[in-house]
């Protein structure tokens, strides 16, 4: 797992009020009980680590953890 994934989980964990291990990088942000006001604090939370800005329909095209990570680490490589 990337440094990433692992602090989205962590800060999913968070939301949610689970361990980080608890939630599965892999399963849909909306399988895991996220909506869209998680969405934008979890954006937030992110742009604010990784000096970045980001679409909110990231959150969509890449429904996943480790497919939202995938694509930001692309994007901070540019």
């Amino acid at each position: 797992m990337s440094d990433i994934s692992h602090f989205i989980q962590v800060k999913v964990a968070d939301t949610l009020g689970v361990k980080p291990d608890e939630v599965n990088p892999d399963e849909e942000f909306m399988s895991l009980g996220l909506d869209s006001m998680h969405a934008i604090f979890l954006i937030d939370e992110i742009e604010k680590e990784y000096n970045v800005e980001i679409n909110p329909h990231s959150f969509w095209e890449f429904p996943t953890i480790n497919s939202f990570a995938g694509n930001l680490k692309k994007k901070l490589t540019k």
